[in-house]
């Protein structure tokens, strides 16, 4: 966290799962004070983590998250956004 120069940062997605065994959305909560940082909490979603991509800290990378979850069409937001 004192890494993270939070003032320096601009327009950055942030995906949060309460079951992320890496990062969840208490270690992440600092981030979500920015005005900068889009923190988006996944606890709810109803797609579940797989094993081969790092269980749920890998959720945004399954075909579940892609095809079920509004919260998917963010990113291309994002990329829309920076680009």
């Amino acid at each position: 966290m004192s890494l993270i120069k939070t003032d320096k940062l601009d327009k950055v997605l942030v995906y949060a799962h309460e079951k992320d065994a890496f990062e969840n959305t208490k270690t992440l909560s600092f981030l979500s004070n920015s005005k900068t940082i889009k923190f988006i909490d996944l606890s709810d979603t109803k797609c579940k983590g797989k094993v081969m991509l790092g269980g749920y800290h890998g959720i945004t990378l399954t075909k579940c998250f892609a095809d079920e979850d509004p919260r998917s069409k963010e990113i291309a937001k994002y990329l829309e956004e920076i680009f």
